[in-house]
């Protein structure tokens, strides 16, 4: 079976780029239920590029099929190196570079790391400030500093809300918060008035309730709180609020917080404010 194969990111640094072009490309196959990649990062020599191989060959013999194997690895050699095996090897970044070579007629600087945008010493301030604003005003701990929020992501428990808030602070520099509904919320009618005023700046997170049932059984298995009656009848409120107020709502049960995010900045017309 395809989910049997096993799944490398090799890279001459921290394998980021690698990890996000290949999922990009494994979305494309959805049934596809693959163990957790295998991270190989800053091979950036012979001697790492070898011992990759061998990890490569060894758990294909072990496991009787072919891996998969994306590489950002700039250097040509060892490359080379990582076709040396029984794997599938993806070149993800020699599949680009030949071709715009030859449209601009420049021959690229073949250096690792230049895949990561160089950010001035403002852009890097804004994203540290941003990641404080997220962590300090997790969870709706900090209802005061809500005027400051460029973004505040309400929804029930456990629907992804404060890792979305991290993600936008730390690659986009978005000040994001975010509120959780609870019981005394769902005993109201409407939003709660700490978000009202707010509402220009709010999304509103969902999710199915066996999905949320599962992570809820995860962290307190067999609990009221992981009770399907009672995640029914949170999601339900919750989209209810959601639709009364008119607020723009997200279904976190199968999207990445990569996606979750883009769409959010699309839909709140960051896009300007982040270029």
């Amino acid at each position: 079976m395809f989910s049997q194969h096993p799944i490398f990111y090799v890279s001459d640094r921290s394998g980021h780029t690698a990890e996000t072009l290949a999922r990009s490309l494994l979305a494309q196959f959805p049934d596809l239920e693959a163990a957790d990649p295998i991270i190989c990062p800053f091979v950036d020599n012979k001697v790492q590029a070898l011992q990759v191989v061998e990890r490569i060959q060894e758990i294909s013999l072990r496991r009787g099929c072919h891996p998969v194997v994306f590489s950002t690895l700039i250097d040509s050699e060892l490359q080379t190196i990582l076709h040396d095996t029984d794997a599938c090897v993806i070149d993800l970044f020699g599949a680009f570079i030949g071709p715009i070579e030859g449209a601009l007629g420049v021959v690229s600087a073949h250096t690792a790391g230049l895949s990561r945008r160089e950010v001035d010493a403002q852009d890097y301030q804004n994203r540290i400030d941003a990641i404080e604003f997220a962590m300090n005003n997790d969870d709706g701990v900090m209802t005061r500093n809500f005027d400051l929020a460029e973004v505040i992501i309400t929804g029930v428990s456990r629907t992804g809300k404060t890792p979305t808030c991290i993600y936008l602070a730390m690659n986009f520099g978005i000040k994001a918060c975010n509120y959780p509904l609870v019981h005394e919320d769902f005993d109201q009618p409407g939003l709660p008035e700490t978000l009202l005023e707010y509402r220009d700046r709010l999304v509103g997170f969902t999710i199915s309730p066996k999905r949320l049932r599962n992570i809820r059984q995860h962290r307190r298995p067999d609990s009221d709180y992981a009770d399907h009656q009672q995640i029914e009848r949170e999601i339900r409120i919750a989209e209810q609020m959601f639709s009364e107020a008119g607020i723009r709502s997200y279904d976190t049960s199968d999207i990445s917080i990569e996606e979750l995010s883009a769409r959010i900045i699309k839909d709140k017309q960051l896009l300007q404010r982040i270029t």
